[in-house]
């Protein structure tokens, strides 16, 4: 079966969403489309260390009230988003680059020197990294400091939403 192309409006939507992350103080290990075979659409991974720290509730729970305040693109429902940690292995075994074309973005497309780009599939979920938008490394913060970007994070999803 093809893996279906990904949107431009699809595309637009997480790049915004990545930038309302980071306002709100979560910054991604890593922000991609994923196309998930079992359920038949795109999904939004999202991989941070919060996983570790809070788990996938509490960032859920924030990841809502956030949408809600509209602080979030409406075009992603949290219910698409996958929360996942970088320390599990299914997530260690994605091979993407580090760096990825730039995207216009008027028209969705990369921009830049081409280069190959290859689709690869790791169990139901399809990659590309034209869909990425970030696929870093863990940092090597100290708890306290992960702790206190919880705390701020927390802090503002919760004071755009009173």
């Amino acid at each position: 079966m093809d893996t279906p192309e990904l949107d431009v409006t699809r595309h637009k939507a997480g790049a915004r969403y990545l930038e309302a992350l980071r306002k709100l103080g979560l910054e991604p290990v890593a922000l991609f489309w994923a196309y998930d075979a079992a359920v038949k659409h795109f999904v939004l991974v999202l991989i941070t260390e919060f996983f570790d720290l809070k788990g996938p509730y509490e960032i859920s729970k924030l990841l809502f009230k956030a949408y809600n305040a509209a602080a979030t693109p409406q075009e992603i429902d949290p219910f698409i988003v996958r929360l996942h940690s970088p320390a599990q292995s299914a997530i260690r075994s994605l091979r993407m680059p580090t760096h990825i074309r730039p995207v216009d973005q008027r028209t969705g497309r990369p921009t830049g020197t081409a280069v190959e780009i290859k689709t690869s599939t790791h169990g139901d979920l399809t990659v590309s990294p034209q869909w990425t938008y970030k696929f870093g490394r863990v940092s090597k913060k100290i708890s306290v400091d992960l702790r206190r970007r919880w705390s701020r994070f927390e802090r503002n999803v919760t004071d755009l939403a009173a």
